[in-house]
C-alpha cells in the first residue's frame, strides 16, 4: 500500500480493515511506525496484526500507546492487569449470554466511549468464531448540513480499551 515508509498494508474489505504485515508488537516500536500505525488505524478504522505472542504487559504497553486506558465499568478485569477483561468462551458454549456473542458495539453507552480496543486472541478456532465490525462514529459531514440540521460531530474519545480474547478449541 502507498504512502506507508515503515509499514506493508493489505486492505482486508472495501468499507474498512487492512492487515499491517511484518511487525512484531512485542518489540519496542520505533515512534514513527507507531505513528504510521496510529495513521492506518483511523484510515482503516480496524488493523490486524497476525502471529503476535504477547503479555499482558505488552499489550498493554501497545495499547497505552493511543492514549490513556480506560477501565472497564461491569467486567472484571485480571487480577494482575486490571485494565485487561478477558473474554473467554469454550468450543462447546452455545448459550446466547456468551460475552460479545450477540450484536454490540464496545462501551459505546458510555459519556466518552473509548477510541477503540485493542484484541488479542490467544486461541482462535480454524473457522467460525466469525466476527463483524462495523463503524459507528460518524464521519464529518459538509458544514452546510452540520449548519442545516444543527447537527454537530462529536470529537473522537482519546481513550482506549484493552481486552485479552481467550478461546479454547474450535466452534464447528
Amino acid at each position: 500500500m502507498t504512502g506507508y515508509e515503515t509499514l506493508e498494508l493489505r486492505p482486508v474489505a472495501g468499507a474498512l480493515g487492512a492487515e499491517i504485515l511484518g511487525v512484531d508488537l512485542a518489540r519496542s516500536l520505533e515512534p514513527r511506525q507507531f505513528l504510521e500505525i496510529r495513521r492506518a488505524f483511523l484510515e482503516y478504522l480496524v488493523i490486524f496484526f497476525r502471529d503476535q505472542t504477547l503479555t499482558p504487559g505488552q499489550h498493554e504497553a501497545f495499547t497505552v500507546r493511543f492514549g490513556p486506558l480506560s477501565r472497564m465499568p461491569y467486567v472484571k478485569p485480571l487480577d494482575d492487569h486490571p485494565d485487561i477483561i478477558a473474554v473467554l468462551k469454550e468450543a462447546d458454549e452455545r448459550k446466547i449470554s456468551v460475552f460479545g456473542g450477540a450484536w454490540h458495539s464496545d462501551f459505546s453507552f458510555l459519556d466518552e466511549p473509548p477510541l477503540g480496543s485493542v484484541l488479542y486472541a490467544l486461541e482462535s478456532p480454524s473457522y467460525g468464531g466469525d466476527t463483524l465490525w462495523s463503524n459507528t462514529i460518524p464521519r464529518p459531514i459538509p458544514s452546510v448540513v452540520t449548519l442545516r440540521f444543527g447537527f454537530t460531530p462529536t470529537p473522537a474519545a482519546r481513550r482506549c480499551s484493552s481486552i485479552r480474547s481467550i478461546r479454547r478449541g474450535s466452534t464447528g
